[in-house]
């Protein structure tokens, strides 16, 4: 019986470590296979590259002013760029509407970047009335454009609802910055998107899951339920290998050049805040990072040829200690 008791020790401690609950850190629900490499509290800056109208106060990352870009380059924490044929990636976040949010500026957008694209000049006013100007060496935006960074992305777009607007949650990759341009307005054999309903404002944990499948990658948005369990708000948006477009340069015309991400990894966490002036800021005040373990099948015995090692060890070691006595 001892022999037994310390043969069967490890099968034991391998089916606890499958079949384990899952555990909760800064309220996310993580699975068992997840290497968690990022849980962030906003306890701290960090390596967070916040712009000047973005603080951190009280555990929550707020802006002071529209269109703000808190980043992280997940080679600042040791990580490097991921790809999602090394595991599936999953990107948390909890963040807060405030009182009365219903409005567009209300919005905020979590996203992967994939690629860097140049740096633009922009009036703020976006549509028709947009300009866009790519700089050069040397050039400075004038004084009545401000200069923006907004590279190649896959995003989440959460918008506030209230009953009378409800705006919708989209799901797309987006290559550049655009002003005035939907995605739904984009060619979507170029560029991927999906468009949901729009989410109760009360719901505050989300993830997105990004999947190598085939030569296609996959990517599902989540929210946490009342049932403690992450559930599908809608379909998978399915990209392709091409549909991984960044801006190359610009026209005298104003369109767009392209160059395509082969091999797509995601460089840096980006959140982009919106703030509608006469009223609280959207909150955000977690968010983390994990990507999850791939394990091959070959090299994990069926549960049947495990205890027939077991049996077959235990039989070996009964015989010697017979042919020993």
């Amino acid at each position: 019986m001892k022999i037994q008791h310390y043969l069967l020790t490890p099968l034991l401690v391998a089916n606890m470590a499958i079949f384990s609950e899952r555990t909760f850190a800064f309220d996310f629900k993580f699975g068992a296979n997840e290497k968690v490499l990022l849980n962030d509290d906003f306890d701290s800056q960090g390596e967070w590259q916040l712009p000047t109208n973005v603080k951190i106060e009280s555990g929550y990352l707020i802006p002071e002013s529209d269109f703000q870009t808190a980043s992280l380059n997940l080679d600042d924490l040791g990580i490097g760029p991921l790809s999602p044929t090394e595991g599936a990636i999953n990107l948390y976040w909890s963040a807060i509407f405030p009182d009365g949010a219903h409005r567009e500026r209300n919005a905020y957008i979590p996203a992967l970047q994939y690629a860097e694209n140049p740096v633009f000049c922009w009036n703020g006013k976006g549509g028709d009335e947009a300009v866009v100007v790519i700089e050069e060496d040397g050039f400075s935006c004038p004084t009545d454009l401000r200069q923006v960074e907004e590279n190649a992305e896959l995003r989440a777009w959460l918008r506030p609802q209230t009953r009378i607007q409800k705006l919708p949650t989209r799901l797309y990759v987006d290559p550049d910055f655009t002003p005035g341009v939907e995605p739904e307005e984009r060619d979507p054999s170029e560029f991927a998107f999906l468009t949901f309903n729009s989410q109760p404002n009360p719901v505050t944990d989300y993830r997105m899951r990004i999947e190598q499948i085939g030569e296609q990658v996959e990517v599902e948005l989540s929210f946490f339920n009342n049932n403690d369990e992450w559930e599908s708000i809608g379909d998978r948006l399915v990209v392709d290998s091409s549909q991984w477009r960044y801006v190359a340069g610009q026209n005298e015309d104003g369109t767009y050049n392209y160059g395509i991400e082969e091999s797509v990894t995601f460089e840096s966490i980006n959140i982009l805040l919106r703030k509608l002036n006469s009223a609280e800021a959207t909150k955000i005040d977690a968010i983390a990072l994990t990507q999850e373990k791939i394990f091959d099948s070959k090299s994990v015995p069926e549960p049947t040829s495990v205890f027939s090692l077991l049996a077959a060890g235990a039989l070996g070691i009964v015989r010697w200690n017979r042919q020993k006595k």
